[in-house]
């Protein structure tokens, strides 16, 4: 139904954007991968979407670019696998990155993205080998690269690992010690990845 917004950008914080057109304000849900790459509040920007349609709400969900979007298309037709876990998917591996957990049968690398345990791991694997390296190929970009990262990286990445599914005290004390693991100011991408990483 909507193949794309473009406007702009009226604020954003870890995996949520809102984006103005013609006197509209449209929020979508973002991976972290695609919040990484919005501009500033203000500036325009495209996103590529998808309409997701339940009982209790109509979300959308936004894009940086195709990839991104067929892998999401993809993740959301493995049964079991929603919205909520597909962009869980989407912030903890690349597009790449799962392609090639899929193509070696890599169930660890699967493991990392909090929610998906073995079942749904083998599930996803089982239906995605063949055809996700096709689904990853190279696409364009459709949003302009951040000119500025946000105030309070450390709480912007709080607020991304508790959008994810993790606890305030889980997400905090990943956060701690991606923060003592980087040294200096590192910015709220490298503290988000780090603490996925070390995340429980």
């Amino acid at each position: 139904m909507y193949n794309h917004l473009k406007g702009q950008l009226f604020s954003k914080s870890p995996g949520a954007a809102v984006i103005e057109a013609g006197g509209v304000g449209y929020a979508l849900r973002v991976s972290l991968a695609t919040y990484e790459r919005l501009p500033a509040a203000g500036a325009e920007c495209r996103l590529l979407t998808r309409l997701m349609v339940r009982e209790d709400a109509h979300e959308l969900i936004g894009f940086a670019d195709e990839a991104e979007r067929r892998v999401f298309d993809a993740l959301v037709s493995v049964s079991g696998v929603g919205a909520n876990l597909a962009l869980a998917v989407l912030s903890t591996l690349s597009p790449r990155e799962l392609a090639e957990a899929v193509r070696t049968d890599n169930h660890a690398v699967l493991r990392r993205v909090k929610g998906l345990g073995q079942k749904k791991s083998e599930l996803i694997v089982l239906e995605l080998r063949g055809r996700i390296e096709e689904l990853c190929r190279e696409a364009g970009p459709a949003a302009a690269a951040g000119a500025g990262m946000p105030s309070g990286p450390a709480e912007d990445a709080v607020g991304a690992l508790v959008a994810l599914g993790y606890s305030r005290n889980e997400a905090q004390d990943a956060v701690g010690r991606a923060r003592r693991e980087l040294g200096g100011s590192p910015a709220v991408e490298d503290l988000i990845r780090v603490a996925l990483r070390s995340a429980k």
